[in-house]
């Protein structure tokens, strides 16, 4: 949403605290978050939309496909943005930088 002509550009200087921070501005349904996009993102789903807006226009098959990635991107962001989880991927990226003397 932030860089849609260069993603993975985006994402690679990205800091963890800071996408989080979009994510759960975009499920929040803020529309104040500022992209190049010239709809505002609401949800997941409209997200969906324009992502997938060349897939198969205006046919059942991108209907389903937009719900269907819209749901799944809602449901992984609790996992995402959840403290515990947050918490558990630290523990663990710190615990890989451990070195036997």
């Amino acid at each position: 949403m932030q860089a849609p002509d260069s993603p993975y550009a985006w994402i690679a200087r990205c800091s963890n605290s800071k996408l989080r921070t979009v994510v759960k501005r975009i499920t929040s349904g803020d529309t104040t978050l500022i992209t190049k996009w010239t709809l505002p993102f609401t949800g997941w789903e409209q997200v969906a939309s324009a992502v997938l807006q060349c897939f198969d226009p205006a046919t059942d098959i991108q209907k389903h496909a937009i719900k269907g990635f819209g749901q799944v991107w809602a449901r992984l962001t609790v996992d995402f943005v959840s403290d515990t989880n947050i918490d558990e991927y630290n523990a663990t990226k710190h615990g890989f930088r451990t070195r036997a003397i």
